[in-house]
Parts: C-alpha cells; structure tokens; sequence
C-alpha cells in the first residue's frame, strides 16, 4: 500500500473548488488561529482593537497595555471549545435520482487551553519624557492543530456488521511567549510592540484497524511528531488614537513569519515499517487590523465596538504543499457592553469571516458574556456558537474495504457545530 496518512492530507488541502473544503484537513497541516485572546473579548465577538478595559487587552493590540489604571494587573484565563462533526454520504435511488443523505459518522471532542499575562505600568517619574509606560509578559495560545475523527466501516448487507476502524489524530497547540511594552507619547496617543516567541509541538497519527480477519492486509499505523526546529519570532504593533470622551480608534499590524517544522514519521502495515523525515518551511502571512470604540452618555453606560481584520492568506507558503492555494480573508466584529448599576456588564458579540480555504463559505459566531465586579478583581464569563455545513471528498475510498466505491466525485455533507467558553480572573494591585 502507498504512503496514506498525512502525505494523504496534505494532497487533498489543495483540492478547493466550488463548496468544497478540507477543513480538518487544513487545521492540521497548518493550525487554525486562535481568534478570542480574552474573555471579555469573546463576549463581544472577538472585539477589543481600540477598547482598552481588559488586562489582557494587548493581546488584541499591543499599545493598549497602557490603558490600565493600576500599577500590577495580573490575569489567568480558561479557554474550552466543544467540536460537533456530522458526516453524511448521499444515495440515490434505482433510476440514479438523488433521495437523501444517510449520517455515518459523528464525532463530539472537548478541547481546551490557558493563558496568563502579568501588565505593569511603571512610575510615572521614571521616564519623565513619556506620560505613561507599561511593560508585560503572556503566553498564550496561538495556533491550534487539535483533530479527533473516527470512523466506523459497516458493511452494506442485512447484518451491518463493523469491518473496520479509520482513526485521525492531530493533538497539539502552539503557544506564544511574548513580551509588551506600550507607551503614551501624548496624551491621546499610545504605542505599543508585542515581541513573541513561538513554541510547542504536535503529534499526529492516522489509522486503519481491520475488524474482519480477511481485511487485515489494509492495516495500517502512521505516526507523525511535529517539532518546531527553532522559536521564531513574532512581532506585532499597535496603536491607539482617544479621539475625544466618547470616541477612541486603534489599530494594529501582525508581521509574517515562518515555522519550520520537523516531521519523524513511522508508518507500518502488515508486512513493512518505514521511517521517514521531512522539513516543512510554512511562511504565515500579514494580517492587519482596524477597530473602533464607541462609549454612550451616562444616561446609557455603554460602549460599542466595531473591529475590521484583513488577513492576507493568499501569501501562504509551504515547501512540502508548492500547490497550496489560500485565499485572502477579512473579519468583520461588532460587540456591544451594557454596564448594569451594580457594576455587572452584559455583553453581545458577532464575528463573520469567509474561509481562508474557499472565501465563498462563510463562519458566522454569535458571543454573549457577563461578568463579576469585586474591590480589587473581576471574574469575566463568556461564550460562543458557530455552525457551518460544507462539502468534502469521502476521507477513505470503500474499495479499500472491498465495498463499492461511491465514485471519484461523490462528496459527503458535512456539518460541525462549535461552542466556545472562557473564564478570566483578573487581579489589580496598588502599591
């Protein structure tokens, strides 16, 4: 048997036409961004660019780590996300008419991570040029490649007996270890650069496991470790305009950078074990990003924020994948924040992206979030649905089976529900 699991991946990130994807595919090649930095931000749709009131703020953009009104702010953050997929197949009936779709395989996964950030605004007499500077420390996550499949193989008489086992793994997220500093060089105006180091690494394994003995021929065990060969560097830079009392603006520049991955894979089959190495250079592109904030009069203490992010993914670059074809992509935000009279906010959100992979399917997330107000900390509750239906090639041929082959064109349905939650306390000290 060729080479089957990620070399099989990889080939089918390239087939994108018309509604048809590989997002699992894709997320496991190259990780999928980590678009909610913080709670507050996730309640209001991944908003914050030009907001300011959070901890972890310069997460969105760097020259907001400023704003903070007490000396030390530290923050710990819980991020959890719930991945439905449904896998439906089509069938037809005798004549070739289209009938329906038949489900055959559905995967629910729980994935979750955490972050940290410590924010300290320095005495303002210390560098008497500025009127106000901050300097931080994060990590954070930054890249996820977590994937769960399997797949059950039945046969297709009256007893429906199990054949085989397909399984897909992919665990692993990146993290970002970085460092802010944000400076207020008027009184109106901040600046700030976030510097961070990339690092991590992930293992993923592709599967057949044959139940009945005469399949056993196909089995099939791939291994794959996936090692950062360095810690790259990623730079980011912000800027924030207050316009007046009610109307602040900022925005902020991610620059590219690159990921050389080690890949040591181990493949076997009944009769053969193999080992192979590879480099893979991925060359991430820029992405920049607007926002606006937006504060109500005190007879409505609100705010609203609108955020803009374009991304251009079109630059994406892979030394293993040269046919790799992305597409540029823009995110549109918009969060609203109502504080109540006993200091408790209530927040809405609403984040739409097209897809890197075919920019004719869209992402819509709807976010809602609260919060707990406390003498010297807050405690931030969020959340956040997305669904997205698409189509994409059958992920193993039945003819591996011995079963008939639904054809070189037929494409599944499939469907994916997401639900994402965080927790963040954040802590302020004055000394």
């Amino acid at each position: 048997m060729n080479k089957f699991g990620f070399t099989l991946l990889i080939l089918f990130a390239t087939s994108l036409f018309a509604q048809n994807v590989n997002l699992n595919d894709s997320k496991m090649n190259y990780g999928e961004p980590i678009q909610f930095l913080n709670t507050r931000s996730l309640g209001m749709g991944g908003t914050g660019i030009a907001d300011g009131t959070n901890v972890s703020d310069f997460l969105l953009n760097p020259a907001l780590g400023v704003l903070n009104q007490t000396e030390l702010s530290v923050s710990a953050k819980g991020h959890f996300n719930k991945y439905q997929e449904d896998r439906s197949f089509p069938y037809y009936d005798s004549f070739g008419g289209f009938v329906d779709y038949g489900s055959y395989v559905f995967n629910e996964n729980w994935y979750n991570n955490f972050s940290g950030t410590v924010n300290y605004v320095l005495p303002s007499d210390l560098i008497p040029d500025f009127p106000k500077i901050s300097v931080a420390l994060a990590i954070n996550p930054f890249l996820d490649f977590n994937y769960d499949y399997v797949e059950e193989v039945r046969t297709t008489s009256f007893s429906d007996a199990i054949l085989a086992y397909n399984k897909i793994q992919s665990d692993g997220t990146l993290q970002e270890i970085s460092f802010n500093a944000a400076a207020k060089v008027l009184d109106e105006l901040a600046l700030g650069m976030r510097i961070g180091m990339i690092t991590g690494e992930i293992e993923q394994s592709s599967k057949i496991n044959p139940i009945d003995n005469g399949l056993e021929n196909i089995r099939l065990n791939e291994t794959n470790k996936i090692n950062l060969e360095s810690n790259p560097i990623k730079l980011n830079f912000g800027l924030y305009y207050q316009a007046n009392e009610f109307l602040s603006l900022g925005s902020r520049i991610s620059l590219p950078y690159t990921l050389k991955f080690q890949h040591d894979g181990l493949m076997e089959t009944v009769d053969t074990s193999a080992t192979y190495l590879e480099i893979q250079n991925i060359d991430y592109p820029l992405s920049l990003g607007f926002g606006l904030n937006y504060r109500f009069t005190n007879v409505l203490l609100a705010r609203l924020n609108f955020d803009f992010e374009y991304t251009f993914w079109s630059d994406i670059t892979d030394n293993l994948n040269p046919d790799l074809r992305f597409e540029d992509t823009y995110r549109i935000m918009v969060g609203i924040e109502h504080i109540f009279m006993d200091k408790v906010p209530f927040r809405l959100g609403f984040n739409y992206e097209p897809l890197r992979e075919n920019n004719s399917i869209t992402k819509t997330v709807l976010t809602a979030g609260t919060g707990i107000v406390f003498d010297n900390f807050t405690l931030e509750l969020s959340g956040g649905i997305s669904s997205l239906t698409y189509n994409q090639f059958d992920m193993y041929d039945n003819a591996i089976y011995g079963l008939a082959s639904r054809g070189e064109n037929a494409l599944d349905r499939v469907e994916t529900d997401s639900f994402f939650g965080s927790i963040e306390l954040n802590y302020f000290i004055d000394f």
